[in-house]
This record gives structure tokens, sequence and C-alpha cells, in this order.
């Protein structure tokens, strides 16, 4: 049992390792992550429902697992191929378009949950 939770806590700090490298090497997960926190204030403040709390924390995990596959995937790209390669770009420029699109999508979702809301103070 002992192994098994030193085995656990092995995980989650090689985890953690990677999402603080990310963190170092990403300034977009920067701003990401000060979206996500006004997104999760502006959610206490509406008081959303628990379904816009689900959409948002769907979207806000998909949009950061999404940016770390993307950060593993070029770090893993430029391991065999340091000098330019166009193939190498084409992927880079697919994968960065999948995170531009659960980006902009997370958005629209964001502006249909927040801002009926927002226009209701006025």
């Amino acid at each position: 049992m002992i192994s098994l939770i030193k085995s656990i806590l092995k995980s989650v700090k090689y985890a953690w390792d990677g999402i603080r490298f990310c963190f170092g090497v990403e300034k977009n997960l920067t701003i990401m992550s000060i979206i996500s926190v006004v997104a999760i204030i502006g959610g206490f403040l509406f008081k959303i429902s628990k379904t816009e709390w689900l959409i948002c924390l769907i979207l806000i995990t998909g949009v950061f697992s999404l940016e770390l596959f993307n950060t593993a995937i070029e770090r893993f790209l430029d391991l065999f191929f340091p000098d330019k390669n166009e193939k190498v770009k084409n992927i880079k420029d697919l994968m960065a378009g999948g995170v531009a699109i659960i980006s902009i999508g997370a958005g629209i979702i964001g502006f249909v949950i927040f801002l009926p809301k927002i226009l209701m103070l006025f």
C-alpha cells in the first residue's frame, strides 16, 4: 500500500513538473490562466448554473490540456528535426491551429454564458 502511494505521488510530481515547465516556455499558457481566473471569478459573481460551471471547467481543462500536448509534440519534433523542416512546420502549425480552434470556441461559449449576465447589470 505504501509503495502504491509513493508511486502515485511520484506520478503527481512528474505531472506537476510538466505543467510548470510548460508555463516556463509557453507565454500563451499565462494568458490562458488569466482568462480562466476571470471566468472562474465571473462564475462566482454571476452565480452561474451547475451546467454552466461544468461547461466552463471542461473548456478550461480542454484548452490547457491541448496546449500541453501541443508543447510536448513541438519539443519531441525539435529533438529529431532541429533544423528547419517544412513538414515539421506543418505539423506544428496544425497543432497550433487545434489550440486556436478550442480557444476561440471557449471564448464564444464564454460570451454566450456571461454576456447576458453582464448586460443585465445595465
